[in-house]
């Protein structure tokens, strides 16, 4: 769920509704709630992930058409996905398409994953695959670079409250637990050491929460500042999950490491 609303609306939906063309903005719409249709981002390659200039999968344009060749890999809900942003090099620099999956693209889902196993994480083999001029987010390449950034900084800011978010389950699943174990005849959270992780946790997350909300407000005002909050949102966000789940596995004791 997180990963539908991050990706498939949050950077996906507001890429095509600020950019894209009339044509592109309907289709999604009508696919995203008539068809309940899944999209997915398609950018990141084995060797190129946030260096999106190391990109690899390549088109070259004949006959008034673009061919494509390539493999996405870490492509969050690449198996489930009917239509992508694909990310693609060439003569003209980076361009980003409206791509609906077919024949020309292979999706193939990663195992052996230890976290986000309901995101369908997925590698995209792309062969030959033909594609018009229209089918340009935005119907101009020009627009690409600019979509790129925008689309990346909603993720970030959108991937921050994510993380506290699932922080605060954390926090309220070992809450829940301290209140039912009881040790040395007392209910654990009555102990001074937990109620310590308890209120170092809460902090963290309220701290987060309030800079993930800047972030949001921020990038709506200015796009450019909005950037650097956004990433140092995301940042703090992936401190604050590791750091509070980890301390309050504490909580659970060996229990931690069950089901």
């Amino acid at each position: 769920i997180r990963n539908y609303f991050l990706v498939s609306i949050g950077m996906v939906g507001a890429g095509v509704f600020k950019f894209g063309t009339h044509k592109q903005k309907n289709e999604y719409i009508k696919n995203i709630t008539k068809n309940k249709a899944i999209f997915s981002l398609a950018i990141t390659e084995k060797n190129a992930g946030s260096d999106i200039n190391s990109i690899r999968t390549t088109y070259k344009f004949k006959n008034n058409k673009f061919i494509i060749n390539g493999t996405k890999t870490w492509i969050t809900l690449g198996g489930k996905a009917k239509f992508f942003l694909l990310l693609a090099n060439g003569e003209k620099g980076l361009i980003l398409f409206f791509v609906k999956k077919n024949k020309s693209i292979q999706t193939k889902l990663l195992k052996g994953i230890i976290s986000n196993k309901g995101s369908f994480i997925s590698e995209l083999k792309i062969n030959n695959l033909i594609l018009k001029k229209e089918d340009i987010l935005g119907g101009d390449a020009k627009y690409t670079l600019s979509i790129l950034e925008y689309i990346l900084i909603n993720g970030r800011s959108i991937a921050s409250m994510a993380g506290a978010a699932m922080s605060e389950a954390a926090l309220e699943e070992a809450i829940n637990f301290s209140k039912e174990r009881i040790q040395f005849g007392k209910r654990i959270f009555q102990y001074q050491q937990i109620q310590e992780i308890f209120s170092n946790a809460s902090v963290e997350i309220e701290s987060l929460k309030l800079l993930s909300s800047k972030s949001f407000e921020i990038k709506r005002k200015n796009i450019n500042k909005g950037k650097f909050y956004a990433n140092v949102a995301k940042f703090k966000s992936s401190k604050v999950i590791n750091q509070t789940t980890s301390k309050l596995m504490e909580v659970f004791g060996a229990n931690s490491n069950s089901n």
